[in-house]
This record gives C-alpha cells, structure tokens and sequence, in this order.
C-alpha cells in the first residue's frame, strides 16, 4: 500500500456513475417493483452503500477509510430503458475516496443486474466512470461532459457515421388516445449500437401523405 502518513487529514468527496441498460418493458416492470426479488431500486442502493464501505475488501490495495457519507442515486430514464446510478462519496482522511465511490457505482449496477435477470439475459452495464473529486492535494477534478475523444491521426480515417429517425405510424398514438412505447424502445435500441439518433419519436397516422410529411424533412437533415 502507498505510504500516506505524510499527507494531511481533509475533506475527501468523490463521485462516480454507471448506466444499466434494459428492454423498455423490463424497466417498467422494475420501477413497479415487480421483479421476482422485489424492489431492484432499493436493493441496488442499499449493496452500492454496502460496497462503498468494503472497498478494502474487494481493492487490494485500497486504504481502509472511515466514510462520513454515502450517497445512491438511481435515474431511471423510461424512452431510453436506461438507468443512471450515481454515488456521492464523503470522508474525512488523508487519502481520496475515488474508488469507493467507483465501486458503490458497480455493485449498484451489477445489482440491478441480478434483480432483472431472470427478466432479461442480455442487461448491459456501460459506462463506469469517475466524475469528480474534490480535496487533498491534487485538489478538484470534475470530468467533462460528454468526455473528450481521443484525436485520430491522418493515417486512420474516421468512422463513417450512422444517423436515424424513429417515426411511429399509429393513429391512435399520434391522437395521444395511447402511448407510443415502440418508438422509444427503438431509439434506445439505435443508441445502444452506436447511431446518432433522434431522441424523440415522431408519431404519425397511418395515413400516406402524413407519412411522407414526415419522411421528407427527416431524409434532407
């Protein structure tokens, strides 16, 4: 382990995030509480806080930190299938707690999960980051949102990109007499394999011309 006797006791706090990725149906059936283990929201933040606290345990080379603080919050995004974890993380040590609030962030998400499982096989967790810290003496950090890319040299020529729309043809949707959920679950399904898409789901009635209104303008951008 790193020696950090040297280093002053002072206020530590650290966030971090993770993205769970779900069928639209499945999310709706876990906001409802209605998966086989129960409710997967407080499940996940109650293992999140737990696995903030056995850092140690689980990081070989983590210091041992008594937290002040621990903080899930659990974004569930309905169109997209998507929630977004966040833990918050507070101590007052010598050493920074990055990692606690990085692994409160995956235990939450590897939570949801096991909750949904037997739901859904192909759950994707994306996007486990650090978002920022703050105290100690490489001061504050906070990552930029969305993050920087890395340049490509002039020898590898860039991806051709993919673009799209989602337009739902349903009279009854576009009369809003009933929620269109086929749209969203599409653009969610398009973000998840890479396409700059549309966040909005257009709706149509299954009518020819109102059709090809809407097609028209969308194939030109």
């Amino acid at each position: 382990m790193v020696d950090v006797s040297t280093k002053r006791v002072s206020a530590r706090v650290a966030r971090a995030a993770a993205t769970v990725r779900f069928d639209v149906d499945v999310l709706e059936t876990l906001m409802d509480a209605g998966g086989p283990k129960g409710d997967a929201f407080v499940t996940a933040r109650l293992a999140g806080i737990a696995a903030a606290k056995r850092t140690p345990d689980l990081i070989p080379l983590c210091h041992p930190i008594p937290l002040d603080r621990v903080d899930i919050e659990l974004d569930a995004y309905r169109g997209e299938g998507t929630v977004r974890i966040t833990a918050e993380v507070a101590a007052t040590a010598r050493t920074g707690v990055e990692m606690e609030a990085l692994t409160a962030a995956s235990v939450a998400a590897l939570t949801l999960y096991d909750m949904a499982k037997a739901l859904q096989r192909d759950v994707v967790i994306e996007r486990i980051e650090l978002l920022s810290k703050e105290g100690g003496r490489s001061g504050s950090w906070r990552r930029e949102d969305p993050p920087a890319e890395a340049p490509l040299s002039e020898s590898e020529p860039s991806a051709p990109g993919h673009e799209a729309a989602v337009i739902t043809c349903s009279n009854r949707s576009a009369a809003g007499e009933r929620d269109d959920t086929s749209g969203p679950a599409l653009v969610g399904a398009l973000r998840g394999a890479g396409w700059d898409v549309d966040p909005t789901a257009a709706g149509v009635p299954d009518d020819e011309d109102a059709i090809a209104e809407a097609l028209c303008p969308a194939s030109r951008s």
